[in-house]
């Protein structure tokens, strides 16, 4: 018997399956002297070389620990779909002090978000909750940019 490969899946994880090679890796550092908090996205942890060292050279790495998470990975998204909701999942109040973004996803494939240390609750609780997500919420950010991409 032949096997037909053309079945389509339906399923939400059937869905996922065209996206199961995209992965975000984050990186959490921290200043109490700078009174900076910063987190890292990319789309390949080899990519973390791209980011000079002195740049971030008395941070300290924030362990999967110590945010409260199993794994610092989201499968089904790139950094640049988790950038999006992560500020919001921070949610920063409106009188908040800038957050420095440095994208280099075209250049180093690399994205930095900076923001002041007194909102260090705010991100971990953020980054906690982007670590996350539900298959369903994921593929409701790809359809989101998926049709923001069309329009």
């Amino acid at each position: 018997m032949k096997k037909n490969n053309n079945i389509k899946d339906d399923t939400l994880y059937g869905l996922l399956t065209s996206y199961k090679g995209l992965i975000t890796y984050l990186r959490v550092f921290e200043d109490e002297e700078a009174k900076i908090i910063v987190v890292q996205l990319t789309d390949n942890p080899k990519h973390w070389k791209n980011i000079p060292e002195e740049m971030y050279a008395g941070f300290r790495e924030l362990s999967r620990l110590d945010i409260g998470v199993s794994k610092l990975s989201i499968k089904y998204l790139k950094p640049l779909h988790i950038a999006g909701i992560l500020l919001s999942a921070i949610n920063l109040p409106a009188k908040a002090e800038k957050v420095k973004k440095i994208d280099m996803l075209n250049e180093g494939n690399y994205l930095i978000f900076e923001i002041p240390i007194k909102y260090k609750k705010k991100i971990i609780h953020g980054v906690t909750k982007v670590s996350n997500l539900s298959p369903q919420k994921k593929y409701e950010i790809i359809e989101k940019s998926l049709s923001v991409n069309q329009g």
